[in-house]
């Protein structure tokens, strides 16, 4: 993911009731970096607000497009969401996870 974009909002009701749990998204990045409308499937989820904080945040989500051989392909990743509440600070945190757990594969024409 490209720096400063956009994360997902911790669900209040979840938050205050000290509800961690994650969300595991599959979608198609474009040659622009952009998630491709209608390509977005959630794989796993541990609860459905999670997923709609997800959900309501990846339109905005950047990427480096994926290259091969000198040109930007399309490429399907899967990227892990964790949402855990810090219970020393009381504050919330949402991670998209580092760049080695995402999965990803070019999609390239044969």
């Amino acid at each position: 993911m490209m720096p400063g974009v956009a994360t997902p909002n911790y669900p209040p009701m979840l938050r205050s009731a000290g509800i961690a749990g994650g969300v595991l998204v599959e979608f198609v990045v474009d040659t622009l970096g952009r998630i491709e409308p209608g390509s977005s499937r959630v794989v796993q989820s541990d609860h459905d607000l999670f997923t709609n904080a997800v959900r309501e945040v990846m339109p905005r989500l950047r990427f480096m497009p994926a290259e091969a051989r000198g040109h930007k392909v399309r490429q399907l990743v899967r990227l892990p969401f964790r949402f855990d509440v810090n219970p020393e600070s009381q504050s919330d945190m949402v991670l998209a996870s580092d760049d080695r757990a995402i999965e990803s594969r070019t999609l390239t024409p044969d």
